[in-house]
């Protein structure tokens, strides 16, 4: 038997026989987007029924399931959202399905955080902004706003669902190369979105990266403001740039995190690096060249030598083993040399300068030869020009 789902920025492909360790689907669906790259696979396991089994999503520390989001399962938020099955959550956070009648999205989630923290009103504000955002590649963000549960202020924002994510494909194996590489161009595309509206991602990990349906889509409700403070709580996390110490956010910071989570998938393990020590992150050899260049390239600690995300893009489309543009530690920010531009000016000016005397050299030689030839004499008046019968003729 044999079973393909697509995805129309690429094809995916997923072949039972060569893969049986995983259950077969019975279907597929077939969704177009705007983005133009190559197949990105990925499946679940299913239990018998076809289904995917229930996954409690885990923080890095591993907690599972509280009981106090067991409690919450069936209250309502602000007077409308009902709490429907807990999908995941940490100790600052937790996440269930929800019923929404909005038609944008056919299956939504509300995530719910405190609101005792003083970064809360500027959470609420970043959900608004993000809210405006829209590309097939990000999760879309429904509503926001402030509510009660169990006597407690806290924050919610309504989302849309994704039921798959990468960090469940690569707890089972690690990606192919083929298929790592088909990851990064709509992850990439996204990126570059967010990065073009002063956004910046500060949380792409596997577990970001989800499936709806047949597309491949990134968070959108952890973004913040380009320089602003990330509002992440404690230290930084295994996927945080090096400058995340120091609350910097920029899209270099998103850079790095792409490259953690690009040796991740191909390896099933986090690159080791110190943050004490000036190191590079160490990645194994034995990833295909192409990758491990770019992964280098995105996992320098100075974020001024990484390559940015329109790097990564075009080295994708080129496919090519010609580096892209080297970024240097420069206080300019502008894409055109002043000195380039002058030399340029000043060349077409000397050029028409050098066209004009040329044209008035050209004339002066023309009338200086025609004072020099003798004149033609009329054969019809003897002593007599043409040019002087043709003036005395009247017309």
């Amino acid at each position: 038997m044999y079973c393909k789902r697509e995805w129309k920025w690429g094809i995916i492909a997923l072949c039972s026989r060569h893969l049986p360790s995983l259950i077969r689907r019975s279907s597929a669906r077939r969704v177009r987007s705007q983005a133009q790259y190559s197949s990105i696979p990925w499946q679940l396991e299913r239990d018998r029924s076809g289904k995917i089994s229930p996954i409690i999503a885990r923080d890095d520390a591993g907690d599972y399931m509280t009981e106090t989001a067991t409690k919450q399962m069936g209250q309502v938020v602000d007077g409308k959202f009902r709490l429907g099955q807990f999908v995941g959550g940490n100790d600052r956070s937790s996440v269930f399905l929800v019923d929404y009648d909005g038609q944008e999205v056919p299956k939504a989630a509300i995530k719910l955080i405190p609101a005792d923290s003083v970064d809360a009103p500027a959470q609420l504000a970043r959900w608004k902004q993000a809210a405006k955002l829209s590309h097939p590649h990000l999760i879309r963000l429904l509503q926001m706003g402030r509510c009660e549960l169990d006597h407690t202020p806290m924050l919610y924002v309504v989302m849309e669902y994704a039921e798959e994510n990468l960090s469940q494909v690569v707890a089972r194996r690690p990606l192919s190369p083929a298929e790592a590489r088909d990851i990064l161009g709509p992850v990439a595309d996204a990126l570059a979105y967010v990065h073009s509206k002063g956004f910046v991602h500060c949380r792409l990990k596997p577990a970001n990266i989800m499936a709806d349906d047949d597309l491949l889509k990134i968070s959108s409700d952890g973004l913040c403001r380009i320089g602003e403070y990330s509002g992440s709580l404690g230290k930084p996390g295994a996927y945080d740039p090096p400058e995340a110490a120091g609350g910097r956010i920029s899209p270099a910071g998103d850079v790095w995190s792409l490259g953690m989570t690009l040796a991740e998938v191909l390896t099933q393990r986090l690159p080791a690096w110190e943050r004490t020590n000036q190191a590079e992150p160490s990645l194994p050899s034995n990833l295909p060249p192409e990758i491990l260049d770019l992964a280098r390239h995105c996992l320098r600690r100075d974020p001024q030598l990484r390559w940015t995300v329109a790097d990564i893009a075009a080295r994708l489309q080129q496919n090519s083993s010609t580096p892209p543009r080297q970024i240097t530690p420069s206080p300019q920010t502008s894409f055109a040399n002043p000195r380039a531009i002058g030399g340029v000016v000043l060349a077409g000016v000397a050029l028409v300068a050098l066209a004009t005397i040329l044209a008035a050299v050209t004339w002066a030689l023309d009338a200086w030869q025609r004072t020099l030839a003798p004149p033609r004499r009329c054969t019809t008046r003897p002593n007599t020009t043409c040019s002087a019968i043709e003036e005395a003729e009247p017309p």
